[in-house]
């Protein structure tokens, strides 16, 4: 008996799941367990794994496709057993929708203006027979579309045809040559899309404050090794800075904000997004209710969060519900950036690295260890003023770090 492979469910909030490569092909003999395909969702990669074992008869779901939840991407059969191959047509789950989408738009190209001239549509049979990621595509790398040859369903010319065109092409005299062509797909072109919307959205500015974390690196190296004895984790820093932001959230509710449909919604709870760097990107896993957990939970939570993003074992769930992100450049030796927002939060807290550095206290130079906090904020939503007050309690609980613990 037939047996379906179906886009799984990985999170209560996951919707839909991007195919991102098959790891077998269509007559592959596969054991229980065997894994099928790379898929994706909210950035996080997952094996899908045979039900069962038997012969893969059908793949319905090209690369690139985005899957509903539960719709069926492959058929799995006993390896003698009949099989209709007419009732499963490839892609045939998922790409009327997608077609019927990019169909539209076609149509409001072609479609005339009213009082404009009616042109004939000797163009919209082109587009209707390219798709509008693929004509992007070609136009960024510079390949010429009459050229290629499409794979997808009725000849359509695809992503996929555009980069095997492109890896294959030949420079113009005095064009550079490229030294290979990186797909921007997958975790990368989350994160495109996510900061594209972000920039677009969002009217940013950038607030820089000066933090004396002189006391708390004299704390830490006091107590990190009793920390670890006694409670089971290493404390960083950035656990500190967790700790210090949840608490101000508590105290100034409107950095925990949204805005959607004309109104500034702020949250109730506190669920602070650090920033985990990944060679493919940033994935931003959430600590829920950091207000009210202690430095110790917040150091574990955050190490196991980030060993799971390094290892791509974070569920979708372990990525959504942020209301509040923090991300930390200060181990790469940077000062002070910009982050960008994490679209929709309101606001994101950027660090820098810590410095040993002489400042002036009491008419007297001191050697005190300085570090900057950049609050990037959507100014749509949030002033100056109430995001320096939230700085500077953040600065408050720092210098004092006593209060953390």
């Amino acid at each position: 008996m037939a047996v379906t492979v179906i886009m799984p469910k990985l999170g209560m909030a996951m919707r839909e799941g991007t195919i991102v490569s098959w790891l077998v092909k269509e007559g592959d003999k596969v054991e229980k367990e065997t894994p099928l395909a790379q898929i994706e969702s909210e950035k996080v990669e997952y094996e899908v794994t045979a039900p069962e074992a038997g012969v893969v008869r059908k793949i319905l779901a090209k690369e690139g496709s985005v899957v509903e939840v539960g719709k069926t991407i492959a058929i799995i059969t006993a390896e003698n057993e009949a099989f209709d191959e007419g009732a499963f047509a490839p892609t045939q789950l998922i790409a009327e929708a997608v077609k019927g989408v990019e169909a539209k738009a076609v149509e409001a190209e072609a479609k005339p203006r009213a009082g404009a001239e009616r042109v004939e549509p000797v163009e919209s049979e082109e587009k209707q027979r390219v798709s509008p990621a693929a004509r992007k595509l070609a136009k960024e790398l510079g390949v010429d579309i009459s050229t290629v040859m499409g794979t997808g369903p009725g000849g359509r010319i695809v992503r996929e045809d555009i980069l095997k065109a492109a890896e294959g092409r030949q420079p113009s005299a005095g064009e550079p040559e490229y030294r290979e062509v990186i797909p921007l797909k997958g975790m990368r072109r989350v994160i495109a899309d996510r900061m594209a919307e972000s920039w677009t959205n969002s009217p940013r500015v950038t607030q820089v404050m000066e933090v004396d974390m002189t006391e708390a690196v004299k704390l830490r190296e006091q107590k990190v090794a009793d920390w670890e004895k006694e409670h089971g984790v290493r404390v960083t820093y950035n656990d500190l800075i967790v700790k210090a932001t949840a608490l101000a959230l508590l105290k100034y509710p409107l950095l925990n904000s949204t805005l959607a449909e004309g109104e500034i919604r702020v949250f109730k709870n506190i669920n602070i997004g650090i920033a985990v760097a990944l060679e493919e990107g940033l994935m931003v896993p959430v600590i829920r209710n950091a207000d009210r957990k202690t430095l110790f939970q917040i150091a574990r939570e955050s190490k196991d969060l980030s060993d799971k993003a390094r290892a791509s074992k974070l569920t979708p769930d372990e990525l959504l519900g942020g209301t509040f992100s923090i991300t930390n450049l200060g181990g790469l030796g940077v000062e002070i950036f910009t982050p960008i927002l994490n679209y929709p939060q309101n606001a994101i807290l950027g660090v820098g690295k810590i410095t040993e550095m002489p400042v002036v206290r009491n008419g007297g130079i001191h050697i005190r260890s300085i570090m900057k906090l950049c609050v990037v904020y959507n100014h749509k939503a949030v002033s100056g003023a109430p995001v320096a007050r939230f700085t500077q309690e953040i600065i408050d609980l720092l210098e004092a770090p006593q209060k953390l613990v």
